[in-house]
């Protein structure tokens, strides 16, 4: 984050770098905040930090792709699993 304020006279005050006042109320110290500009300094700062750019948005009619591509879902015989039926054990 960009700096936009300095602690100042030992620690009893606070100067804000954007207007250039100091605030010697200790609860201006304690929350980062200018009086002058009424605005917290770490408001102050993410605003001076330069925003992302946005990443490519998708081509219209198109999904996302697969390196692997289609599988078969079902590998089966088709044909539910029975009892009796496969076990070795044969009728006449």
């Amino acid at each position: 984050m960009t700096e936009t304020y300095e602690i100042v006279d030992d620690g009893l005050g606070i100067k804000c770098l954007k207007c250039g006042k100091t605030s010697y109320d200790l609860g201006d110290l304690y929350n980062l905040w200018c009086g002058s500009c009424k605005r917290f300094h770490e408001d102050m700062a993410a605003e001076d930090k330069p925003e992302k750019p946005e990443p490519p948005k998708p081509q219209p009619g198109r999904g996302p792709r697969r390196k692997e591509g289609w599988r078969a879902v079902c590998t089966g015989t088709g044909r539910a699993p029975s009892a009796g039926r496969g076990t070795g054990t044969r009728r006449h």
